[in-house]
């Protein structure tokens, strides 16, 4: 109810502030005609000599009611169904700002009214009229920090309880990795030996089985029948269709060195467009019904994973967006893609039921993941409201749960969707299953896995005017905590939610407790993780250590409240871990450095210096094939680089040179058209001028 009543407060005050308000500052002459007749009506009516004879004072607090609270009547009718942190956060300015100014306006009407021969009982009229303008802000504060204190305090208890078990659990056993597996093991033996069907008598021996047991890779029962039927195929015969579809399947890296890491790497180079063509090409049909298992199951895995590889990348949107382009064209372009994408993956899965082959579960999963895929809440408040999303409701749910049953991996997917649809009544019935709701659950023994968890968090820490959000939240972590196998991407996801709510310090103790100053070698995590989830083994804990998302989330959180200092401290530590730095991570620098002013010159030219560093060292392994994640020099990259030594060089020689070269850069950019490579080569050697100047 005061939700509601603050939004049309917000929506009636904008014409208020516009019409009447902004006459405080604007002179006379340069008011509308209606604006000066209403002013006329309602001081005669109300004899408001505030609004009459505006003292200085009075001319100051208009200035910032018409260019600082304006802008943010907009923001919160916009955000208004949004409600994050960073909305509560200007709630909280804006009442205290209000009220404040408000009650000054209250205090001096009340002491001054005699000197502007008003009575008693008109000043008391003037104050009530203005009254409303006191008690909506002062509610809207008082809400806002009774918000926010209600979130961190049902957030820290699950927390501190998570961060006594990663602290219980790395103290008794926080041995390398190898040592863990083998206390896992010792441990668990006779559970293992049940598990994998075992009867070897000899214990070194039986040792070596249960670790043989535990590389496979896990097949469902519909896969392992159709290697059976797949087995009696008699394989393609060597035709130029079938060795165009072998070559797609395993592509090669060009290299000028001879490198035999490369059959390792071949995997990641497939190009999906190419592949499919190639397997649509094969003369023989269904294809399913002549290949080699080995060689169809490569090629169903391998392509199905390229859904995820067509992104909508959210710099190009932001940097479009500031260039004042549209983007409609370029993120329809990419939803066709993945429509064209799950059909071609609907076709591959057509081809197995001509065959009479069983579809898998994974397949299943990765169809209704394809079919209702949605992006990141962040991303899509950026486009514009016609973009044609697949709509994913009650129904749909519902028709899925009833024709594949009650499954730990379908609902993790469903989940995951509801998440980004934004569905929170699918949120609140899978939740009853797994014992997590709030108000009801259904004693279900549904399990939720770590991937599942992770968009749960994201989701109740972006929305958080979901009703009861801030249970659901501690009710996740508690869940976490109880039930999963700690992993460096879970304690990632809640490393960003507390940095996204505002809990530096938690997000800092958190992360001291869960990787301390440790780098391991990390190996055999496949077969630890198996054994953790086989065993459910709550006591051996192999040490976690950081990744880069962990970094990354630490630098843009302090970079966005301009806390150069804490972002260039967890900069340091990433670069002691030797860490590769990505594209993200010095764009987000430089962007502090734009917003910031107490940001330095010569911190900036340290980061420069560094990048430049970094790309130099990247083009080094590129030669060997060790480079997965590229810093790429966007134009993007370079021009905030040219802003950023802008508003910073003091210097009136390096400053014109600067200037020149940007003007060479714009130049470069107008006259010619360049692919990918040809612009990072060009950008790259724009830095390395800004180097040699600066």
């Amino acid at each position: 109810m005061l939700d509601t009543i603050i939004y049309y407060y917000f929506v009636i005050h904008i014409p208020i502030t516009i019409f009447i308000d902004s006459s405080i500052i604007i002179p006379y002459n340069y008011q509308l005609s209606f604006t000066r007749e209403i002013l006329k009506f309602h001081i005669n009516l109300n004899n408001d000599f505030l609004l009459d004879y505006s003292p200085n004072w009075f001319k100051i607090f208009g200035t910032f009611e018409l260019f600082g609270q304006l802008p943010l009547f907009i923001y919160f009718i916009y955000n208004y169904r949004k409600q994050d942190i960073n909305y509560l956060l200007w709630l909280l300015i804006y009442g205290f700002e209000a009220s404040f100014t408000t009650f000054v306006c209250l205090i001096w009407i009340y002491l001054e009214h005699e000197n502007y021969y008003t009575t008693y009982n008109q000043a008391i009229n003037l104050i009530l009229i203005y009254c409303p303008y006191l008690i909506i802000p002062s509610l809207i504060m008082i809400q806002s920090i009774y918000k926010i204190k209600k979130l961190t305090k049902k957030v820290k208890k699950p927390l501190y309880k998570l961060i006594k078990r990663i602290k219980y659990e790395q103290n008794i056993n926080s041995g390398p990795l190898l040592k863990c597996i083998d206390l896992l093991i010792g441990k668990h033996e006779s559970f293992l030996i049940e598990k994998f069907n075992l009867t070897v008598s000899d214990k070194y021996l039986l040792k070596q089985q249960i670790w043989d047991n535990l590389k496979k890779t896990k097949h469902d029962k519909d896969l392992n029948k159709r290697r059976r039927l797949m087995s009696k195929n008699q394989g393609y015969l060597y035709t130029p269709e079938y060795n165009n579809f072998i070559k797609n399947l395993y592509p090669l890296k060009v290299n000028h060195l001879i490198n035999f890491d490369l059959n390792f790497h071949k995997y990641n180079n497939v190009k999906h467009v190419n592949l499919f063509k190639s397997f649509r090409e094969l003369p023989l049909k269904p294809v399913s019904t002549y290949l080699e298992f080995e060689i169809f199951n490569e090629f169903t895995t391998k392509y199905f994973q390229g859904f995820n590889k067509i992104k909508i990348d959210k710099s190009m949107v932001r940097y479009k967006l500031s260039q004042g382009q549209n983007i409609t064209s370029y993120i329809k372009s990419k939803l066709n893609k993945r429509n064209e994408f799950y059909k071609s993956c609907v076709y591959i899965i057509n081809d197995l039921k001509n065959s009479n082959l069983e579809i898998t579960q994974d397949e299943q999963l990765k169809l209704i993941y394809m079919n209702y895929f949605k992006d990141r809440q962040d991303l899509i408040e950026l486009f514009p409201n016609d973009i044609p999303y697949p709509i994913f409701n009650y129904k749909n749910y519902q028709e899925i749960m009833s024709h594949f049953g009650e499954r730990n991996d379908l609902l993790g997917i469903l989940l995951f969707l509801a998440t980004r649809h934004d569905k929170i009544d699918i949120i609140k019935d899978i939740l009853k299953k797994t014992n997590m709701n709030i108000i009801e659950s259904t004693n279900g023994d549904c399990l939720l896995t770590d991937m599942s968890l992770n968009h749960l968090i994201y989701y109740f820490t972006y929305y958080i005017n979901r009703e009861n959000y801030n249970l659901y939240l501690s009710n996740t972590i508690n869940y976490i905590t109880d039930n999963l196998i700690l992993t460096n991407q879970i304690i990632d996801t809640i490393i960003k939610a507390l940095l996204d709510l505002k809990l530096y310090n938690h997000a800092e103790i958190l992360f001291q407790e869960s990787f301390g100053n440790e780098k391991d070698i990390i190996s055999y995590l496949n077969i630890y993780k198996r054994l953790k989830i086989l065993t459910r083994d709550d006591e051996i804990i192999f040490k976690l250590s950081p990744s880069i998302t962990t970094f990354e989330n630490f630098i843009v959180a302090y970079s966005e409240i301009g806390n150069f200092d804490k972002s260039f401290h967890f900069f340091q530590i990433m670069t002691e871990y030797n860490f590769q730095t990505n594209l993200k991570i010095y764009d987000t620098i430089i962007t502090g450095f734009i917003n910031c002013e107490s940001w330095e010159f010569e911190n900036l030219s340290m980061i420069i210096n560094k990048m430049v560093q970094d790309i130099d060292k990247q083009e080094l392994e590129i030669d060997e094939g060790d480079v997965d994640d590229l810093i790429n020099v966007t134009d993007s990259l370079i021009n905030k680089t040219f802003l950023a030594l802008d508003l910073r060089v003091t210097d009136f020689e390096q400053a014109r040179k600067l200037r020149e070269l940007k003007v060479k850069f714009d130049q470069f950019k107008s006259k010619h058209e360049y692919n990918f490579d040809q612009m990072n080569y060009l950008n790259k050697g724009i830095l390395d001028d800004i180097i040699k100047i600066i």
